[in-house]
Formats: structure tokens, sequence, C-alpha cells
């Protein structure tokens, strides 16, 4: 296994479809680099991608802890990389080894402020809510300083947070901000230094000049400052529009000219240092993008929000390059079209995808509402503005709409599509309206593999099936409470349940159905996808430590089980004729599994099979 794949692929790995190329959007901490500028890391659902920063190829995956890191710091001699999100220690890895070298304990479970020195390798903050804004030497690692954000003349209120830390080029100083403040301290004297803006400011973001003169300020209402490090005096002030709006993640250019930052209008901005006036923009979608400036400079590499990465130059933001239009976002949802030649994914980006088996990805769509998007292969329902639309896949074309939004939505053959609402189910096209008195909440819905039934669960455990041609209910009952599902035909269906479990339950009965426990540690992981086959033989449960565990419908039996993918997987389809199963998850690529090949390879982990075997005797 080479360092770029991020787990040794069985033989029956069919293809990997997409260009491995990462694409993150519009985080504050997406992609960080290296002190030496020839690394990227970002984070890719409990997965740390390591990025050539040249050709943004993955180098090397490092797994960490779910939940999944938020935010990333390099140490200063590049050899380490801090990580924190919403966990109680934020986790220092060895980038040699991919290995954890130690664990920052944290009295709260969040880490939203983290920043590393650029002078001493063991030196780290961490900062976030009530009180937590510390010093940490990484030797051991222990506390070096709890900075006293929250005590003095200088006290933050007890509701704010401190949201954004960074260490003067130097490393003699740390700058705190929290939305009520940004403060320098001396690290030397452990004393505070200077209170540079207070809540009357409302400070969003913030960054020292590459010669650690100048400290910039920006609000969430475009107001720049520049104040002098040295005295904390304000040394000017600006605003880029008459229109009001956040400029956030501010990154300073080496020369000295010019800032970058993030508005939430949409655009990146680059802003004179010297007058505090816009420069230039470059429109991102979707409302927001990050941008680094090279270390010359010259240029900045801008990651959109929808996840592509342009290369742009300063300070007139002219494009230079631009990352192919390939599959980006983490998959949530796939079906292979009629043909089997080609997928359609849809992605937490609110885009649909093209992904043939034998060309490159095409993003067939993108949405603005996250919605309730529905695939079937030969139509996508998705969200827009105005409502829902119906497209078909090959070609992609507008076929019906707009719909109204409901809760859950549907895609069913022929282009129609169920819609689920409060106490109702509408069945477009034609508005036909199915009361449901007792639907409330709605959850997830599915359809039978022929199209002919709607399953839709609400309450978290009740479930309503429909007959989708005559437009009314056939039966109601109660069901185990699960987070996915997915129907075998018109009867069966597998719901997986709380931890590692999946349910085969046969709708029309009286009994709660067959529960097989997938791993012998419930705490292991949890299923996070549920899919059928077309004949309704297999079931295909995705796991959130990645593996996949392929189910005999009829017995229950384990034929199966390998690691699919980087953290969860989060989608599963089978093909048409059943011979191969697709899975996608946090990684820009879709893989394809050889089904026969996997099921004779006797690829089944030594817990799973004891604990599906351990489960039938009992059950006997």
């Amino acid at each position: 296994m080479s360092p770029a794949a991020p787990f040794a692929a069985p033989p029956f790995l069919a293809a990997t479809l997409g260009d491995r190329r990462l694409r993150l959007g519009a985080y504050p901490n997406a992609l960080v680099p290296s002190p030496d500028g020839a690394l990227l890391a970002g984070d890719v659902g409990g997965w740390i991608a390591l990025l050539d920063a040249g050709s943004r190829e993955v180098v090397r995956w490092i797994p960490t802890p779910a939940p999944a890191a938020e935010r990333l710091a390099f140490t200063a001699d590049g050899a380490r990389l801090v990580a924190g999100g919403w966990r109680d220690h934020a986790l220092v890895l060895d980038l040699a080894t991919g290995a954890v070298a130690a664990r920052v304990p944290l009295e709260r479970p969040q880490v939203i402020a983290l920043a590393a020195s650029p002078a001493d390798p063991h030196l780290v903050f961490t900062g976030g809510f009530e009180k937590h804004a510390r010093l940490w030497d990484l030797r051991g690692p222990t506390l070096a300083w709890d900075v006293p954000c929250w005590e003095g003349a200088h006290a933050l209120p007890g509701s704010d947070y401190i949201h954004l830390a960074e260490f003067s080029p130097d490393g003699r100083t740390l700058l705190t901000v929290s939305y009520n403040g940004a403060d320098l301290w001396d690290l030397a004297a452990r004393r505070h230094l200077h209170r540079l803006a207070g809540a009357e400011f409302c400070v969003a973001g913030a960054a020292f000049s590459a010669d650690g003169r100048w400290v910039f300020l920006s609000s969430n209402t475009n107001r720049l400052a520049r104040h002098d490090a040295a005295t904390g005096g304000r040394a000017g002030e600006g605003k880029l529009s008459a229109r009001d709006f956040s400029l956030h993640a501010l990154d300073a250019t080496a020369d000295g000219a010019h800032l970058l930052g993030r508005g939430d209008d949409g655009n990146v901005h680059v802003v004179r240092t010297r007058e505090l006036t816009a420069a230039a923009t470059f429109e991102t979608p979707n409302r927001g993008g990050v941008a680094a400036s090279s270390r010359d400079g010259r240029s900045a590499t801008v990651a959109g929000s929808d996840g592509r990465i342009t290369v742009v130059s300063l300070p007139d933001c002219a494009v230079l390059t631009c990352a192919p239009d390939g599959l980006c976002g983490t998959v949530q949802g796939l079906a292979w079209t009629a043909d089997d030649r080609a997928l359609v994914a849809h992605t937490d980006r609110f885009d649909t995808f093209m992904v043939p088996l034998d060309g490159p990805v095409e993003r067939a769509h993108h949405g603005s509402n996250p919605g309730c998007a529905s695939i079937d292969g030969a139509t996508a329902l998705v969200f827009e503005e105005a409502g829902g639309a119906v497209f078909s896949t090959r070609p992609w074309e507008r076929r019906g709409g707009p719909f109204e939004q409901k809760y859950a939505a549907v895609a069913l053959p022929g282009g129609r599509v169920a819609l689920v609402g409060e106490r109702e189910v509408v069945f477009e096209p034609g508005a036909t309206v199915v009361a449901v008195p007792s639907l409330a909440r709605p959850g997830r819905a599915w359809a039978s593999p022929d199209g002919s039934r709607v399953f839709v669960q609400h309450g978290g455990h009740k479930l309503v099936v429909l007959d989708a041609a005559k437009g009314k209910v056939v039966l109601e009952r109660a069901i185990p409470r699960g987070e996915c599902a997915a129907a075998l035909d018109r009867r069966r269906i597998a719901v997986g349940v709380t931890g590692t479990r999946v349910v085969l339950l046969d709708v029309e009965g009286t009994d709660k159905g067959r529960t097989l426990k997938l791993l012998a540690d419930p705490e292991a992981g949890a299923v996070t996808s549920v899919a059928a086959s077309p004949d309704g033989s297999l079931v295909a449960a995705g796991l959130s430590t990645g593996e996949l565990v392929l189910l005999d419908a009829a017995t229950g039996a384990v034929g199966a089980s390998f690691r699919a993918a980087v953290g969860p997987v989060w989608c599963a389809a089978f093909s048409h004729d059943g011979a191969r199963v697709a899975t996608g998850g946090a990684e820009p690529v879709v893989r394809v599994w050889d089904v026969a090949g996997a099921l004779r390879s006797g690829a089944v982990g030594a817990k799973a099979k004891g604990a599906t075997k351990g489960k039938a005797k009992k059950k006997a």
C-alpha cells in the first residue's frame, strides 16, 4: 500500500472513479499549509489528507478517531500536525508515521481556535468556550499558561468565546480573537499587552503582517483596522463597501502589500494594506471561499465552497489555473444509470455528478438548497430556490418542476416523484395528494425496487407504506428506530439501527424482524448506509468504520466484510444486474466492487463472522 492509498484495496475492487484530488469547501481551517509551504493538510471525515501543494495530489492519509478534526495546525518543525474538533482532547499526529504522538486534554469537547507557534515546535494554543484559552507545551503535554482572557480589565463576557488565534511571526506574542475583542499577549512575560478592539468592532478576522509589525482586524460589517503590534494603537481604518458583510479568514501576503479575506457575500476579497481599501474580488459559488497566498505574494490559492481549487494572480485575481470539474464533496447518494455504465452521485455541496465508468466525472447540476434530493438512476430530483425539479440523467435534461419542497422526497420511475410533508404525501406530476393523518415529524423515505411502493419513516419508529400507482395508504406499523433503510422488494425492508445492527423485516408480517449484529463490539461503529440488490438476495450495510458488509437476506449470514471507504460509507448502490456494488463517502471518489469476487474471496473479518454466527446460534 502506497502512502497515497488510504487502505490496501482487495482484488475485487473493480474501479475507482474520480481524480483523487482533494477538494474542500469554505471552512475557516479547511486547508492549512506546512511551514515550508510544500504540503497542505485537510480533514476528510475522520481522516486527514496531506497534499502536495503544487499538484494537490494526496501523498498520505492519516486516520483520526471520530469525530472529524475541524481545526488543524502544523508545528514549527513541520514534523507534527495538531488536530482539534468535537472531542475532549486535541491530537498531536506524527506525520512520518501517521501515529498519534500525544493527546492534549481539554475541559470542553470543542477546539474552536487552534494555533501553533512558528518559532517553538512544542508550543500550541487551543481556545473555545468558557475560559478555554490555553497555551500547551507538547512535551508531556503540559499546560504552559492558562491565558486569562476572562479576567482583569480586558476580560471578555462569560458568554463570549475565542474563535481565532494567531502567533506573531517571531513567536513572541499571541493574538486571541473573540467577537467582543482582540487581545495581544506577551508569551515570555505571561502577561496581557494590548486590547486592540472591543465589542463595538465585532472582530470576525485577524492576521499579523508577514514582518510582525502590524495586526489587521476585520469586522462583521466589512470594517478594517490596522494596529501597531508594538503599541496596540490603531494606525488606520477602512471599509470595503457601503453594504455590510462579514470578512473572515484573513491572510497577509508575504510582500506586505495585500490582505486576503473570505466574505460571506460570496467573494474572496483582496485588500490594500496601506489604504485598507478593496483591490479586487474573486467570486466563489455558494457564498464563500477561503484563500491562501503564495510564499512570494504574487498568487493565491482559492478553495471555493463548491470544493474547486483555483489559483489566481495578485492583486487582480486573474485566473491562472483551475482544478478540473471533478467529483468533490462527501458523496451522500448513489444510483446506477439504466445501462449500468455510469453512476449518478449527490454530494453534501448540493451538487449532482455524472460518474461514468469509462470517462471523466462531470458536474451535471448545482442546486442552491440541500432539501431532500433523491435519485433512482434514470431521474434525479434536486432542489433549487424555486423548488424541486426533476431531471433525466442520460442525457441530463430538465423534465419537470418546480415542485414544492417537503420534508422528504423519492424519485420514482418515469420521472415521477413523491414529496412527503406533514400529514400528506404528494405524487407529482399531477399533484395527487394522499392524506395521512398520522404522518407527523416525517423522516426519510424510499421506494421499492420496482417503484410501486413508497415507504415513509416518521416519528423515528413508525412506517407508512403507500401504493404509488393508486395513490393510497397500504399499511401503517411500528418498525425499529434507525438512521438508514432500503427495500428488498414490495414487502421486505432492511433497517440500519443503533450500533452495528441491521434488522430485516417483512412489513406485512406481525413480528419485529430479524436483528443481525455486524460487529461483536456495538461501540466499534454504526450502520451509516443500507442498500439491497435488485433481486433482494443481498443487503449491503456500510459502517462508520469504513467497512462494507454483504449479508445474505435469506439466512442473515455475512458473505463478505471489507474496507470500502475512508471514514464512514455514506451510501451504497447495486448495479441493475447485481454484479457490482458502488460505495461513496468523504473522499472525492466512488469505488465499484465486484460482488461475486467479494463473496468468493472470503473477505470476512473475524469479528464480523464470529458475531454473525453467535447471533444465529443464539436465535436457533
